[in-house]
């Protein structure tokens, strides 16, 4: 279990806040599976989006995963559309 909450600020651009939740449990001794509730919204908390992601971490090698995910908004400002989000990366631990 994860929670992150706190600023993006940016020095181009509105900055935000980011939240989320993240739940993960072991499938196998070398793959865990996952499902977050991730959001944004500018700092007057106006103009929000939601998403829901699902995705797995698979270990390579000792110091070498796989990590993926896949997921949909749930919510989007108004007149934005809705998106399909993804993530493909390998962690190196050190």
């Amino acid at each position: 279990l994860d929670l992150e909450a706190g600023p993006l600020i940016r020095s181009v651009g509105r900055s935000e806040w980011n939240y989320g939740v993240v739940i993960g449990a072991a499938a196998t001794s070398t793959l865990d599976l996952m499902a977050e509730l991730h959001g944004s919204a500018r700092t007057n908390f106006a103009h929000d989006r939601l998403t829901v992601n699902v995705g797995l971490r698979k270990q390579l090698k000792k110091a070498v995963a796989l990590i993926g995910s896949l997921g949909h908004d749930v919510r989007a400002a108004p007149g934005e559309p809705l998106s399909l989000v993804s993530y493909l990366g390998l962690q190196l631990e050190f």
